[in-house]
């Protein structure tokens, strides 16, 4: 059975989760986007772990890079605390039934994930703002057509007829 749901998940102090759903014929019907404290990622990945325990799901973490000598200066324990969440939501969902973990680098998925696809997705607006629920947004579509065999938003073989309406959220 081919997946129908792909998380993307932008790790860090303030994690980014992305949730693409598609139909069985590979028509993009749901996206939402959001981001969270720390201490909340876990909650809203089992919730969408749970909604149908038969699904099969796709999940990107993004793969953890340090960034160091670009000229904005992290607080201090966040790129331990990123790391350390990146390898533990690996790590955890990896063994569980009916979970497909993946793990790309920020450098082979933005390039793929441009705004205009972000756009015919519905998911550039509804991120304005929000760093890592974009972040998520980006590896969560690019996991849907490389690893879940989606239509890519921009090819004319695209059954996605209509632009999607996302739903962007911050929680705290």
């Amino acid at each position: 059975m081919t997946p129908r749901v792909c998380l993307g998940i932008d790790p860090g102090p303030i994690p980014g989760m992305c949730v693409l759903t598609y139909s069985d014929d590979g028509i993009l019907v749901n996206a939402r986007a959001l981001q969270c404290s720390a201490n909340w990622i876990d909650t809203l990945i089992e919730d969408e772990l749970c909604r149908d325990p038969e699904e099969k799901i796709l999940l990107s973490v993004e793969r953890y890079v340090p960034r160091r000598g670009r000229g904005k200066q992290l607080a201090a324990g966040a790129n331990q605390q990123t790391q350390e969440m990146a390898a533990g939501l690996v790590a955890r969902y990896a063994r569980r039934d009916g979970v497909t973990v993946v793990s790309y680098t920020p450098a082979q998925v933005m390039p793929w994930a441009t705004e205009q696809k972000l756009r015919k997705v519905g998911l550039w607006d509804s991120t304005t703002g929000c760093a890592h629920a974009r972040a998520a947004a980006k590896h969560a579509l690019y996991c849907a057509c490389k690893d879940g065999g989606m239509p890519n938003p921009l090819s004319k073989a695209n059954p996605n007829a209509r632009e999607i309406i996302a739903q962007a959220h911050t929680a705290r």
